[in-house]
């Protein structure tokens, strides 16, 4: 073969392969826009399958008839909260309403029952917070959980919505019938199961019923509270002075681990009230909050006089009961109490209203001028936080157990503790820590310059101390 005859061919072989080449991309490009073009169905598919999924899985939490959650789906919002309960140490309640009489016969014209549930839903949504949740957990029972929320705030709940579900003219009941409702609230604590709150405020819920219903119960006492409106008489009840208990908390010095002081808690008597945040609460709904704060601060100097020595003895004092009282009836107590004790009044830094700081800080000089000491208690790290302790200037800072607790293994808090212990040198101010509950927070904290300090692992609260034995 001539050399031009092989060059052709040679040529045409190269012509075939490009167009073999062409054609075989040309089929992978239309098979790739075909994958491309069903990966995206795929993805929107799945999408829509996850969406459906999310739906149902929503839908079987809830109460179709009600528009509530149901026992699954309050069940897992109580497990979410106890959670946030147990690493903020916040109260938290629940409440359990029973409807006395909503049968077939009281109703008339609502042929859908899913009806009356949503309205009697709908009356008690009306009272609760945003961040409450309500959920029906029977034929007419339903189930409310209050976070961040104490037992007298809780029973005050359970009235309105008693006193509300009675008054409402719902418009599909007979004529001259009222509604009425047997509920039962309970405080929860950080070990209980929601089967065990179920159980312990259904029987609450029994109590009232047997008893009449139309009540609200508190569960684990057999106290009704048939009328919160004589609320005022059950505080002057409670606080006539004879029926605060006293507890008694060491103060520590972390060095020579001899006792400093002691902290001063109030208590009501065993019962219903007997958490002081609980009456407190209900003492401020009904506005006698200063009264009882005064009562229980003399309760306190009366538990304490017969101990004999010179301690320091640290009382709670709600800053409004220091604004709004005349300085007399809070320093004569303290300074003729008749002993050689020291007195430090301590004032919450949750309760500070910040329009009233000046006027606080007027009364806390008064104080101690009068050789009676002032402790900040609760105090956060934030920015906030040190200028109230720059503008009030305590002789006492008293670092809140969020900050103390498993601070050796927290560079964050050690780094904010280190900044307050700072500002306390340039106040001349002492730092007492709450809540110390481990030795190694113990000792991190004296290397931070910490002294002082209380908690469990000193001991917990007693009612005698050592002296009086």
């Amino acid at each position: 073969m001539s050399p031009v005859l092989i060059q052709n061919i040679l040529f045409l072989i190269v012509i075939i392969i490009v167009i073999c080449v062409i054609a075989m991309g040309c089929i992978l490009y239309d098979q790739w826009k075909v994958l491309k073009s069903t990966s995206s169905e795929n993805k929107v598919l799945k999408s829509k399958l996850e969406s459906a999924k999310a739906e149902l899985e929503h839908l079987s939490k809830l109460d179709i008839e009600s528009g509530t959650l149901n026992l699954i789906g309050i069940n897992e919002i109580y497990e979410l909260e106890i959670k946030k309960k147990l690493n903020t140490s916040q109260p938290m309640s629940a409440v359990i309403i029973h409807i006395d009489n909503l049968t077939i016969d009281s109703v008339t014209a609502v042929s859908n029952s899913g009806l009356v549930l949503k309205e009697i839903a709908k009356k008690i949504k009306h009272i609760l917070r945003p961040q409450d949740s309500l959920g029906r957990i029977g034929i007419a029972d339903f189930f409310i959980l209050l976070p961040d929320t104490q037992l007298a705030f809780a029973i005050k709940v359970g009235e309105r919505i008693r006193q509300s579900l009675s008054q409402a003219n719902f418009g599909f009941f007979k004529d001259g019938f009222t509604l009425t409702s047997s509920i039962g609230v309970i405080a929860i604590e950080d070990d209980f199961t929601f089967e065990y709150i179920l159980t312990q405020g259904n029987k609450a819920v029994t109590r009232s019923k047997i008893t009449g219903g139309d009540k609200v119960a508190i569960a684990g006492n057999t106290y009704l509270l048939e009328n919160i409106d004589n609320a005022n008489d059950a505080i002057d009840t409670i606080c006539d002075g004879d029926s605060v208990r006293t507890l008694f908390q060491k103060i520590v010095d972390f060095k020579t681990n001899s006792i400093y002081g002691y902290e001063i808690y109030a208590r009501g008597p065993v019962g219903s009230f007997e958490s002081p945040d609980d009456f407190f609460q209900l003492s401020a709904e009904y506005n006698v909050l200063t009264k009882v704060d005064l009562i229980c601060l003399r309760a306190c100097i009366e538990a304490v006089r017969k101990i004999h020595g010179s301690i320091r003895f640290h009382i709670n004092l709600f800053p409004a009961t220091l604004i709004r009282c005349e300085p007399s009836l809070i320093l004569n107590p303290l300074i003729y109490s008749g002993t050689s004790h020291n007195f430090c009044i301590e004032l919450s830094q949750k309760k500070f209203i910040t329009e009233e700081l000046i006027l606080l800080k007027e009364k806390i000089q008064l104080v101690k001028q009068s050789g009676v000491f002032v402790a900040i208690d609760d105090l956060g790290l934030d920015n906030e936080s040190m200028q109230r302790i720059l503008i009030l200037e305590p002789d006492i800072i008293k670092l809140d157990r969020i900050y103390t607790n498993e601070v050796a293994k927290n560079v964050m808090k050690k780094r904010f503790i280190t900044r307050l212990v700072n500002v306390s040198k340039s106040l001349g101010s002492e730092v007492i820590a709450e809540g110390v509950e481990a030795y190694e927070d113990k000792d991190a904290l004296i290397n931070l310059g910490i002294k002082l300090g209380q908690g469990y692992l000193f001991g917990k609260p007693i009612e005698v101390l050592p002296e009086e034995k």
